[in-house]
């Protein structure tokens, strides 16, 4: 091991030439083996190792001296799906989770679809779509701990890979759609992280399906409480969505006038990002033009109640920023 050390991380050729393989291949297949270790901290380590590695070496992964260009990129390729099957493994299978506050904390599945995510970032179209549909696939298992980890590595597919977009999204909406509603709030809460830093290419390639993301998170609004872990991030999609100045919005069956005192519960949540995304989501609807009634309708029925409650909220408030 003390060989990897010899030349800087940087000079692969003087490497590659003594020992005819890719310089961290050993490392790296010990990392794989221990992806499937019974203890948790050490698959955390290894997808944390793994993550590292790859983040800066991915694109020589694989490669051995005497390949001519095509040979050594299909080398790479073929690395990078095996990693990405064993990554994907493990976030079928790992069931380790533990909770802070509200939230299920699942470090293992994080890391290895953080892992997944640098893979799919030079993997093939062909192959990313193929990946893709495998967690998609794993959205249908009982397990709730593994449709958590199949929403994890599709966050993160979504996030590397803005060019396939228009391509990607299309195909993943409906599972991560059904994935707010789910019975699991840990599943909900990472569906709708997955779709937040998406929310603009919602609207730019799925405008048909904006008004029933929207509806549905104003429904699922009544049933979040200070305990569950979908709120802050349902806020947070919420707010993006309506944001977002080309969204002409007319809720199904309700008027915004009783649509936004669901807000006010919120504005006292113990965690601060979700009190910021419900001011946040209050500002864009009352500065929103394309509203339907329009703001000067529906606002003077709630200003009376909106008015008492955000000055209650500026008394107590703890934080600056939010205050």
């Amino acid at each position: 091991m003390l060989m990897y050390f010899k030349f800087p991380l940087n000079d692969v050729k003087a490497f590659m030439s003594i020992n005819e393989e890719w310089p961290f291949e050993l490392f790296c297949e010990s990392l794989t083996y221990d992806l499937f270790s019974t203890h948790w901290e050490v698959r955390h380590g290894a997808a944390i190792g793994l993550r590292e590695v790859l983040r800066q070496h991915a694109g020589g992964a694989g490669r051995t001296p005497g390949m001519d260009t095509a040979q050594q990129e299909g080398a790479t390729q073929r690395y990078l799906e095996d990693i990405a099957l064993r990554t994907t493994c493990v976030l079928a299978l790992d069931k380790f989770g533990d909770f802070v506050s509200d939230e299920v904390v699942a470090p293992v599945r994080e890391s290895c679809a953080q892992a997944l995510g640098i893979v799919l970032s030079v993997m093939r179209e062909d192959a990313v779509v193929s990946v893709m549909n495998i967690l998609i696939t794993l959205l249908r298992q009982e397990q709730w701990e593994a449709r958590h980890g199949a929403l994890l590595g599709l966050k993160y597919l979504l996030a590397v890979r803005k060019e396939l977009t228009a391509k990607l999204l299309p195909e993943v909406f409906p599972s991560v759609f059904a994935g707010l509603q789910d019975s699991c709030d840990d599943v909900s809460a990472v569906s709708a992280a997955a779709l937040a830093p998406v929310a603009d290419d919602i609207v730019n390639f799925l405008p048909d399906q904006v008004t029933s993301l929207i509806t549905c998170l104003w429904d699922l609004l009544l049933d979040l409480d200070d305990l569950t872990a979908a709120t802050n991030s349902m806020m947070s999609l919420l707010s993006s969505l309506l944001a977002n100045s080309h969204v002409s919005y007319t809720h199904r069956g309700a008027e915004l006038h009783e649509l936004v005192p669901r807000l006010w519960p919120f504005l006292g949540h113990s965690i601060k990002s979700v009190r910021r995304s419900a001011l946040a989501t209050l500002q864009t609807l009352v500065a929103m033009e394309n509203t339907e009634p329009p703001v000067n309708v529906w606002l003077p029925q709630v200003l009376q109640e909106a008015l008492r409650t955000l000055f209650q909220r500026c008394i107590v408030e703890s934080n600056q920023e939010t205050q």
